[in-house]
């Protein structure tokens, strides 16, 4: 069996009393795992992030720059050839929550649309507009349109056993584009405790009620 990618990007362990809150940041550029286990419990989230080519799961490749360089927990996310394993609409991503205390949690998309250019530096990869892509999402999530926070409507009660929910799933229509075009893919998660945790963390919180 392949090995699974998990990325957990953002976590914060919030406590009830706010003078005692602490912050934990693990952005998805620059680490792969990340959690804290205190008295009050442990926040845990993870991505799933992967691609499904029939009936078999394909694990992302990381991003190498035209100068060589890998960007880790940045995956390369295909726009241009349907038959690529790694074609956008076969990508899918789920959120693993394997808290010890019920959890509320929120991610925002990082899916940077690229074009490789000839310049006088030579070959370039600049960054393009992107006026969102219209992934196909599971149950109960909803985006912010002010913060492009993407929020799990629904507290996560803790369980025995890690809950698996789905985010971007089979049903994306996707237009070609060139074949200097790619898109560069992250997640950033925040998680807090769901007991007074948003409120406490998050000035920007639209409630589990919406916006």
């Amino acid at each position: 069996m392949k090995k699974r990618y998990y990325l957990t990007s953002f976590i914060v362990l919030s406590l009830v009393v706010f003078l005692t809150t602490f912050f934990a940041f693990a952005y998805f550029f620059n680490e792969d795992s990340f959690s804290i286990d205190e008295p009050v419990g442990l926040v845990d989230v993870k991505a799933e992030i992967f691609f499904m080519e029939g009936q078999t799961k394909i694990d992302p490749i990381e991003i190498i720059t035209i100068s060589g360089v890998k960007k880790p927990n940045v995956y390369e996310v295909n726009v241009n050839n349907v038959n690529s394993q790694y074609f956008i609409t076969k990508l899918r991503v789920n959120f693993i929550v394997n808290s010890s205390v019920d959890t509320i949690f929120r991610i925002r998309l990082i899916d940077t649309l690229t074009l490789e250019v000839n310049t006088p530096q030579g070959l370039q990869e600049l960054s393009m507009p992107n006026v969102g892509i219209p992934y196909e999402l599971g149950a109960n999530w909803q985006l912010d349109q002010n913060t492009s926070w993407y929020y799990y409507m629904t507290e996560v009660k803790k369980e025995n056993d890690p809950l698996v929910i789905p985010f971007i799933i089979e049903g994306l229509e996707f237009d070609l584009l060139s074949n200097q075009n790619r898109i560069q893919f992250g997640i950033k998660i925040e998680a807090v405790q769901a007991e007074l945790g948003p409120e406490n963390n998050w000035i920007d919180y639209i409630g589990l009620g919406g916006s």
